[in-house]
C-alpha cells in the first residue's frame, strides 16, 4: 500500500465540552494519512490517477469548519474527517487521522486523538 499524507492541516472549529469553548472557533490541527495504490499515478503523472488532496482538504474544511458545526469531542472531529476521506474517493482504502487540540490541557502543548479506519 502507498500513502498520501496531509500534515498539519489547520482547522478553526467549535470544539469542546464546556460552554465557553463553544462561543468561538478555536484552532485544531489534523494529520491525515490516506492508504491507496499510487502505482498508476506514479506511472502516468496524471492528477486523474490519484486523490486530489487540495480538493479533499477543502472538503474537510468546508464541513468541519462550518459555523453551524459543533464538536464536543476531538474523537468526533477525527471521525468526521475519516468519514469525509473515505467518501471522497473510492480508491482510498484506509485513512489514519490524528487531530490535536492545542491548549486543551494546561501543562501540555496539545492533546491528540488518532483513529484508523479501513474500507470494509
Amino acid at each position: 500500500m502507498d500513502f498520501i499524507r496531509i500534515k498539519h492541516l489547520q482547522l478553526s472549529v467549535f470544539l469542546g465540552v464546556y460552554a465557553e469553548e463553544q462561543v468561538a472557533q478555536r484552532p485544531a490541527v489534523a494529520d491525515i494519512e490516506l492508504g491507496l495504490d499510487l502505482s498508476q499515478a506514479a506511472s502516468s503523472d496524471s492528477l486523474a490517477d490519484t486523490v486530489d488532496y487540495d480538493a479533499l482538504s477543502g472538503a474537510i474544511r468546508a464541513k468541519c469548519c462550518a459555523p453551524t458545526r459543533r464538536y464536543a469531542l476531538v474523537e468526533r472531529l477525527a471521525g468526521d474527517i475519516a468519514d469525509i476521506c473515505l467518501a471522497f474517493d473510492p480508491r482510498i482504502e484506509s485513512v489514519r487521522v490524528t487531530v490535536g487540540k492545542p491548549g486543551a490541557v494546561a501543562a501540555a502543548d496539545t492533546v491528540e486523538v488518532e483513529i484508523l479506519r479501513r474500507r470494509p
